[in-house]
């Protein structure tokens, strides 16, 4: 009876409680191995108690198919791997098997708790704007502006892959910004946006940039060239600090001033391209 009401509550709301309560956990935890146990603690017991319902929500999804094919053949390369280990190789499975539960979940919840989970998006797309403000103002007020790399809160401590996570919640604000209803609320989120684009152009990652470009043209088509030109300007001329800048001008015996030219000229190439790029994109999936 015990097991039956635990399904239930996951059924109904529990399992979306949970899901919140990790996606909040990036943010919130200082390390990854801390928002790892949230999720097997909280999430993977629910997605296990909850197999049936997940699985016959799967039933007849192709992609969904694929995608587990595919994860169990890379699974299964570590068994003829030359420097095959047990414990790495666990380690990979446990990672392997949280994303694809994670993606499982995801897709799940958003058909089935559609009105509940866009609530707890819209509240997500808050606390990511919070972390972002937060981490750009300690960030710079101990290191060099804006000559160093911003490295934001989260428990990804890498700067790209960081800007990769808090871009999703770039995506959604401008999602939000365009979609919502009455003025004060697309004003809200714009600025809400503002700040998470602000904090994806300071880590200077130019990966999430352009992801975060192309998911923008993607959900809300061509009205997001605007927001895609803004970034593609973080192309141009942001190599005060470029590790590739550097190590030109100091093995070359090139002079700064000479580099710094010689670099302008090369980024306002590379923007052009990549705005170019996105535009093209944009003909193919809109």
């Amino acid at each position: 009876m015990e097991f039956g009401a635990a399904r239930k509550f996951l059924a109904d709301r529990g399992m979306a409680y949970f899901y919140a309560v990790f996606t909040a956990g990036y943010f919130l935890l200082p390390m990854a191995a801390g928002h790892r146990r949230v999720y097997y603690f909280l999430v993977l017991p629910a997605v296990l108690l909850l197999w049936r319902e997940i699985a016959g929500f799967y039933r007849n999804n192709l992609l969904a198919g694929l995608l587990l094919c595919y994860g169990g053949y890379m699974l299964s390369t570590l068994l003829w791997s030359a420097d095959f280990a047990a414990r790495p190789a666990l380690e990979t499975i446990g990672y392997a098997i949280s994303v694809l539960s994670f993606c499982l979940v995801s897709g799940y919840l958003w058909v089935q708790q559609g009105e509940l989970m866009d609530r707890f998006a819209h509240r997500a797309t808050w606390l990511a704007a919070g972390a972002a403000l937060v981490s750009i103002v300690a960030w710079y007020a101990v290191n060099p502006f804006p000559a160093s790399r911003l490295e934001p809160l989260g428990v990804m401590h890498h700067q790209n892959k960081a800007a990769c996570a808090y871009g999703i919640f770039l995506v959604l604000c401008m999602y939000y910004a365009f979609g919502e209803r009455g003025r004060d609320n697309r004003t809200v989120y714009a600025l809400l946006g503002l700040a998470l684009l602000s904090l994806v152009l300071f880590t200077q990652s130019r990966t999430a940039l352009v992801a975060s470009c192309v998911g923008l043209l993607v959900l809300v088509g061509y009205r997001a060239l605007a927001v895609v030109a803004i970034g593609s300007g973080g192309f141009f001329a942001s190599h005060a600090n470029d590790s590739f800048f550097w190590v030109v001008t100091q093995f070359s015996g090139m002079d700064v001033q000479t580099g710094y030219r010689l670099q302008t000229l090369g980024t306002l190439v590379q923007g052009t391209a990549a705005a170019a790029t996105v535009y093209v994109i944009s003909l193919i999936v809109l």
